[in-house]
């Protein structure tokens, strides 16, 4: 078995993990492991795909990391926004009920 190969079993081992997790109730569709272990299993895979090309493997992959990456980024800025929003809204109270 080559690095290759690995890395790309391991990939689809990933994503199987996250699938079979989602679907047992382990992981939500949401949850950060999910993500993150999606996110792996495209780069693993993309890593495979260097060594034996196939486009249309390769857009696969980069949909499915793409997808996930940007579900973590609205995650991060809905939780900057609640944090700021959570900071600003007892003096906003306080002003407004004097």
């Amino acid at each position: 078995m080559t690095f290759s190969d690995f890395i790309g079993l391991l990939g689809v081992a990933l994503y199987l993990f996250a699938y079979l997790g989602l679907q047992f109730g382990r992981f939500k569709n949401h949850d950060n492991w999910y993500l993150g272990t999606n996110i792996a299993a495209g780069v693993c895979t993309i890593i495979s795909l260097i060594y034996s090309w196939n486009l249309a493997a390769f857009i696969s992959n980069l949909c499915w990391i793409t997808i996930s990456l940007s579900v973590f980024v609205k995650k991060y800025f809905k939780r900057a926004d609640l944090r700021i929003i959570g900071h600003q809204t007892p003096n906003c109270l306080a002003t407004n009920g004097k």
